[in-house]
């Protein structure tokens, strides 16, 4: 059967049995343009059954007859509805233009179009983003004494996919202005402009307006302000919504719990995760959980620092997806991990026998467990291996592999990581250099030659790339010092150290370059130079940890002065802290090789009780 006007043939496959009546009784008259009002009737009734369903192939077929349909038969009204309601329908399809195009000879019917017709009209000019025209068409309808809430509220909605929060607040304010009140429906469509503009002030202003006015808040609102709530990262405004919905007897979709556990996850902060748990055992006891709901649970219960009951909700989990494998393996990185890299490495590998994606994260951590248990020649294999998967390593992956290698003091192989990163296009930030110089630091290289020069070179490097050093930088710097006996060096790097402004300088930070700097020398036999450092640090009121007392004890029974180190540890006792083993072994061996065979001995009793 031709179509009427441009002649195309309209195919009749899947098509309800009413459109072949449309077809039949409806297209010649159409085409001929000659008065026949029973006929058009009976195709208005045929094709309000099929408009509503128009989707997919089918939109193909009714496009040409909408915008190519009679004459005559425009000005009956319940041709202008169905055109209206197409318009709708198909308005996804068509081009912003085409959609002006076709809407625009509808508004001269303005007294024929009823408010339906001009609603539809309205959500056809928003769904192609024509935010003027449905105000336009708002406006004609204002004329001719049609408009009401629900146009408004149309209208608004329109504004959300591009966030024209003006234009939103525009409407609402003509909305007041022409005696419409708005209604839970309207503020629904406000607070969902603000979800896409990130603005929580604004859905908190607009919730104070509700309550203002009195006016019900349902499911829909409160989905879309903790959307808002939780975008912003205020999860304790979010929780509070909440809570304000069981106290109106409004059980909370389970999505939103999760929305509002996934934002506490975010912040991570003690009374957060608190919160966190309260959601879980409310979400365990009201909602059959899912996959992405176990993965929460797994996640929460590891920042809770709970990684065995994480283990256990994981086993629990029916079907598993790509989360809470990654979920999991966080928890196995919170356990020691040369106990469970084996578990942790097999349930990475049955993620690629059941086709489950790998992220980065998922890769960084089982890189991580790796390089914690000692295996960096299997973590450096896994991180080979991402290309090979379809997965280029960024910059956190090569951090971590790198800082799994700089343990073992594998210095070339991290600056060849280094070289790779830079040959891909990643930008090495200080991290990077931090840990290059943490491997230079612990090791040798050929022919038991110093790499000192290296790391001099690597920071000369880092300051070409106006990186500033932080206080990692110096730490890692003045160890590698020590390493090398080269007191001098580290002192002045301490001293760098404390003029630098730039950098970060606690208690911990300042015992942690004092404790290097001693240790260079005690190395280098430095004991005035020593003594003059102990002075420093307790002039400026730095804290001695567990490690001052080891190089100090260590230092001290190397250089055959037991009767120093003795003073260092009862002094420990005095403070209410232990000496350690070693700490003891070392003034034992001091003691015997000057003939203090019974206070050896003492010391030697006292480790063996440790």
């Amino acid at each position: 059967v031709p179509m009427a006007g441009n002649g195309a043939a309209m195919p009749l496959r899947g098509f309800p049995f009413t459109f072949g009546i449309f077809l039949l009784l409806g297209i010649q008259p159409l085409a001929d343009c000659r008065p026949n009002f029973r006929p058009i009737g009976r195709v208005v009734r045929s094709i309000r059954r099929v408009v509503p369903s128009l989707s997919g192939r089918r939109l193909h077929c009714i496009k040409p007859w909408v915008s190519t349909a009679g004459v005559d038969y425009k000005e009956d009204p319940r041709f202008i509805h169905f055109k209206s309601q197409a318009l709708r329908n198909l308005s996804r399809r068509y081009p912003a233009q085409q959609t002006e195009a076709l809407i625009r000879p509808l508004l001269k019917y303005g007294p024929q179009l009823e408010d339906r017709d001009f609603g539809f009209l309205i959500k056809s000019a928003g769904i192609s983003g024509l935010l003027d025209l449905s105000s336009e068409i708002l406006e004609s309808a204002l004329n001719h004494g049609k408009a009401n809430t629900i146009m408004y509220n149309t209208a608004i909605s329109s504004c959300r996919p591009g966030g024209h929060m003006e234009k939103a607040l525009s409407l609402y304010q003509s909305m007041q202005d022409n005696s419409f009140e708005p209604d839970t429906a309207t503020y629904v469509t406000l607070i969902g402009v603000c979800d896409v503009n990130a603005d929580a002030d604004g859905a908190a202003s607009l919730l104070s307006e509700m309550q203002t006015r009195n006016i019900a808040r349902d499911s829909s609102l409160y989905r879309g302000a903790i959307s808002v709530f939780c975008r912003t990262n205020q999860w304790m405004s979010a929780k509070g919504l909440l809570d304000e919905m069981q106290e109106n007897n409004i059980l909370p979709e389970a999505s939103m719990v999760n929305q509002v556990i996934d934002n506490c996850l975010k912040n991570a902060s003690d009374p957060a995760i608190s919160t966190a748990m309260k959601l879980l055992d409310f979400s365990s006891k009201n909602y059959k959980w899912d996959a992405d709901s176990y993965s929460l649970a797994i996640a929460v219960e590891v920042k809770a620092r709970n990684p065995m009951k994480a283990i256990e909700y994981f086993e629990e989990t029916p079907r598993k997806n790509h989360r809470c494998y990654t979920a999991v393996l966080k928890a196995y990185n919170a356990l020691p991990c040369a106990e469970v890299w084996e578990t942790a490495l097999s349930i990475f590998e049955e993620m690629e026998l059941k086709h489950l994606k790998r992220t980065h994260v998922t890769y960084n951590l089982i890189i991580g467990i790796l390089g914690n248990a000692g295996l960096w020649r299997k973590a450096l294999n896994i991180f080979n291996g991402m290309g090979r998967s379809g997965l280029e390593p960024n910059l956190f992956n090569y951090v971590t592999v790198m800082s799994a290698i700089a343990k073992y003091g594998k210095w070339e192989t991290s600056l060849r990581l280094m070289d790779q990163m830079e040959s891909v296009g990643i930008k090495p930030q200080l991290r990077v250099y931090n840990t290059v110089i943490r491997a230079l630091g612990r090791s040798k290289g050929e022919s038991g030659k110093s790499t000192w020069e290296k790391a001099l070179s690597v920071m000369a490097k880092m300051e070409k790339e106006g990186i500033k050093p932080s206080e990692i930088s110096y730490i890692e710097l003045i160890r590698m010092w020590a390493a090398n006996g080269l007191w001098q060096r580290a002192l002045n790097t301490l001293e760098d150290l404390k003029k630098d402004n730039h950098v970060h300088k606690d208690t911990g930070i300042l015992v942690q370059s004092y404790n290097g700097a001693l240790r260079s020398c005690f190395k280098a036999k430095q004991w005035e130079k020593a003594s003059e450092l102990l002075e420093k640090m307790d002039a400026e009121r730095v804290n001695r940890n567990k490690y001052t007392y080891e190089f100090l004890v260590a230092g001290y029974s190397d250089n055959g002065q037991w009767s120093k180190a003795v003073q260092i540890i009862e002094g420990l006792r005095e403070s209410g802290m232990n000496p350690t083993d070693s700490m003891l072994m070392n003034v034992v061996e001091a003691l015997e090789k000057s003939g203090q065979k019974a206070l050896a001995t003492m010391y030697y009793e006292e480790s063996l009780k440790m």
